[in-house]
């Protein structure tokens, strides 16, 4: 990891600073993996504003999901690990269904 680390974070900054897509990548399927991998592109140098590209916006390029159509597809929508219904909410769009029927 020592040896790695420094070659991990010379190449990140050259694809980056290159204009090539870098996507979040990590080899667990945790939370807590991709957070922390997102704090070390952070550490090498760049900005949050890219960092939050290459987590989001970039991996559903590399995948060919980037389609706004996509939105009109989820389910629910969770905050503070609570289920918002958002037939509840004041949206400037007027009223929404509710779209999950769950509790």
């Amino acid at each position: 990891m020592k040896l790695m680390t420094p070659i991990y974070e010379e190449n990140i900054r050259k694809i980056v600073a290159a204009g090539d897509v870098a996507a979040l990548g990590v080899d667990q399927s945790i939370g807590p993996a991709a957070h922390r991998e997102v704090e070390l592109l952070v550490a090498v140098g760049l900005t949050p504003a890219q960092v939050i590209r290459i987590a989001t916006h970039n991996g559903a390029v590399f995948l060919g999901k980037a389609d706004i159509d996509n939105t009109k597809a989820m389910a629910l929508v969770i905050m503070g690990g609570r289920i918002i219904d958002e037939s509840t909410l004041s949206l400037s769009v007027g009223t929404v269904e509710k779209r999950y029927a769950g509790s």
